[in-house]
């Protein structure tokens, strides 16, 4: 981004946080809260990525995997979804996940903090139960940085969409070493979770775009988990 063609607000905060600074998690959130809206930046084991501005070839996957769950949220009680939120993960990275997904009573719990403006913020703390990255190429930190934080820090299921291969991966923890472990999707590209029962992931239909395709096979496992 060249800080010409920004306001000086913004680009007054791109100086307080810059990539490749080395922050603990307190003092990148204590700046971060500084920032105005629109500027976004994540802290990945103790380094800061400033995000570029978001694009259209980003947002519409995004807006497609935030429907997937919010329509698997709302056939399932005890669970909850959010959308490019702020997460606590541990005392070296605070992530803003595209979408994620909390089990109620589960590894996380939201948290409140009051910024130095007096405002009251609600926030996760812990690993989410399931993360959703999209990524426009294989060389991006959500495949390498961002998995190794999610990972290390306990979060149950990956999901990561890797636009340019057109290409969807799904990680599951082992319980045994806690390292993640692929899951592979069956013959028609559908991926079944294995921490969340009836949640399906069209990859076919989610690649092409296809809204409806992604939300006719996730009802077919809802429909399919209801029968058990």
């Amino acid at each position: 981004m060249n800080l010409d063609n920004v306001s000086p607000l913004l680009a007054g905060a791109m100086a307080d946080l810059k990539s490749g600074d080395h922050l603990t998690r307190e003092e990148f959130h204590s700046r971060y809260e500084q920032t105005p809206e629109g500027f976004h930046a994540e802290l990945i084991k103790g380094i800061v990525y400033v995000q570029s501005p978001v694009s259209a070839t980003h947002g519409e996957p995004h807006s497609m995997v935030s429907g997937w769950l919010f329509n698997y949220v709302a056939k399932t009680p005890g669970i909850r979804s959010y959308s490019d939120s702020t997460v606590f993960l541990d005392p070296i990275s605070e992530p803003q996940p595209d979408v994620c997904l909390c089990v109620e009573g589960g590894n996380s719990r939201l948290v409140e903090r009051i910024n130095e403006k007096g405002q009251k913020r609600i926030y996760i703390e812990g690993p989410p139960e399931l993360v959703v990255e999209v990524a426009v190429s294989s060389a991006d930190i959500d495949l390498y940085e961002k998995k190794e934080d999610y990972e290390r820090a306990g979060v149950l299921e990956y999901v990561l969409m890797v636009l340019d291969d057109s290409k969807v991966h799904w990680w599951h923890r082992d319980a045994s070493t806690g390292k993640f472990g692929d899951i592979d999707a069956d013959g028609e590209g559908v991926f079944r979770s294995r921490e969340h029962d009836g949640l399906w992931l069209n990859t076919k239909a989610l690649l092409a775009g296809d809204v409806a395709g992604v939300i006719t096979t996730l009802e077919q496992g809802l429909e399919q988990r209801n029968k058990s």
